[in-house]
């Protein structure tokens, strides 16, 4: 008679099986996901070859074609309308920037996997989704993500010097416009010496958002002090949000969140009062114009002169003779605004700019207008 399986036998078994399959699904999944994960680098790399080969085609074909710029990749992996030939998974969006013969960074969503690439390699392979980047239309249409993202990505080609933009702020009436006021980025840009403020993409409020004083009077200072320069100024704390200071930062708090998303942080450098001996150096969000970044002629107690330049904006048309470009308004009337400079002559004033021209004031005067600019990056 034959003699079945006891139960203490069965579940010998179904826990040995039990065992085997904690070890084999984990090992098997993981090679599952190894493979998916190599697939979608070897799709990139796919574009990385695909774009090359489409791009020498167009070229021998005798094809006004360019590809200098960002692309975006649509959802059927095509690159802007452009069928690009590619082993393996089409990816379903993301972009590619293509300068100087090569991919010089890019993100591509194949499966489920995020495939950044820089240079021409692949640099990471993690989930997720790439940002896709909408294509610029123009400073005043876009959202303040698209902006970002093409410059980020330079191709800012859509965006001119002189365009505005409108924007509200929180806590204050009304709307007010921003307008781009810088775009190039010169060679002296790059030397440890120079403030970033007047390079890259920088935008500016085109007229005043409200007065307020440089610094405040005391007994000691009846009209206030410019010893500690732009650094120590009650004007740079309402501008930004300096760490330790609890009231800080009402002008950058009343931004939109979305473009406070997109403002870095800028290498400000600005002159000394006649209290001080050096320049100063800061880091800032939000910062106020220097002289030389208004008016090419050289001013003689601003110290800074050779550590900035002028904005492209005012490059070529604002100078000490020529000034109507520089006159700002507030509440539709002209009015004077303040630089971030002190001249070194002088202990209790700061530069300021009245009808467009070159000025100073006195530090406590609470009605001069305040229009700071900043840089997206």
């Amino acid at each position: 008679m034959k003699k079945g399986f006891t139960l203490v036998e069965l579940l010998a078994v179904i826990v040995i099986l039990a065992i085997i399959a904690l070890i084999a699904v984990p090992i098997i999944m993981n090679v599952v996901e190894s493979s998916r994960k190599g697939a979608a680098t070897s799709s990139a790399y796919g574009y990385i070859d695909g774009v090359k080969i489409m791009y020498a085609k167009e070229m021998l074909s005798g094809s006004d074609f360019t590809l200098d710029g960002k692309f975006n990749v649509d959802a059927e992996g095509k690159l802007e309308g452009h069928d690009v030939e590619v082993e393996g998974t089409k990816a379903k969006g993301g972009y590619l920037t293509y300068s100087d013969g090569k991919i010089t960074e890019g993100c591509l969503t194949v499966g489920d996997y995020k495939v950044t690439i820089e240079n021409d390699s692949i640099t990471e392979t993690i989930k997720g989704v790439c940002d896709s980047v909408s294509k610029a239309k123009s400073f005043a249409e876009d959202s303040w993500e698209t902006i970002i993202a093409n410059v980020k990505a330079g191709t800012t080609d859509a965006y001119n010097v002189g365009d505005k933009k409108e924007v509200a702020l929180n806590g204050f009436e009304g709307t007010f416009t921003l307008r781009v006021a810088n775009k190039s980025t010169p060679e002296a840009c790059n030397k440890n010496d120079f403030s970033q403020t007047a390079c890259g993409f920088v935008v500016e409020f085109e007229d005043i958002i409200t007065g307020y004083r440089m610094n405040s009077a005391d007994d000691a200072n009846p009209h206030g002090t410019n010893k500690g320069g732009w650094e120590a100024s009650e004007m740079r704390k309402y501008l930004n949000v300096i760490e330790g200071e609890a009231d800080s930062g009402t002008i950058y708090n009343a931004l939109p969140n979305d473009l406070k998303k997109g403002i870095i942080d800028t290498k400000v450098m600005s002159g000394h009062g006649k209290g001080d001996t050096n320049n100063f150096i800061t880091m800032d969000k939000l910062y106020l114009l220097s002289p030389h970044e208004v008016w090419e002629t050289n001013l003689f107690y601003d110290t800074v002169y050779n550590n900035t330049r002028q904005l492209d904006y005012y490059k070529g048309v604002t100078t000490t003779e020529n000034y109507s470009v520089a006159i700002k308004n507030y509440k539709d009337s002209a009015w004077i605004w303040w630089l971030r400079t002190a001249p070194s002559y002088y202990p209790e004033v700061f530069y300021s700019v009245s009808g467009g021209r070159f000025n100073i004031e006195k530090l406590s005067f609470t009605e001069i207008g305040v229009a700071p600019a900043f840089r997206i990056g």
